[in-house]
């Protein structure tokens, strides 16, 4: 695991959603980027030089009946190997 997004409740009971590379995330400056196992291509740019690619998770919360008070990005034991994991946006939505 490279990352992990540790979901905090109001109640103090959590979720962890851990990231593994090449299913969850990639290396942004790879030379083709494409969609993952577990992800899909959200923004790339080419040139002649250089590829960069970012890339999306969907989530759906296993406790939607429950209030999110935090989402906390943790590496995990491949992390710190890797890179650094950024989080660009979280966006939530009612039962998509």
């Amino acid at each position: 695991m490279v990352f992990q997004y540790r979901v905090t409740y109001e109640d103090g009971s959590e979720t962890v959603i851990p990231i593994q590379i090449t299913r969850g995330v990639e290396d942004y400056a790879k030379p083709s980027p494409q969609a993952l196992p577990e992800t899909a291509l959200a923004w790339q740019d080419i040139d002649e030089k250089d590829s960069r690619a970012v890339y999306t998770y969907q989530w759906n919360n296993p406790n939607s009946d429950k209030t999110i008070k935090s989402v906390t990005l943790e590496y995990g034991e491949e992390g710190n190997k890797k890179g650094i994991p950024v989080l660009f946006a979280l966006t939530a939505a009612d039962n998509l």
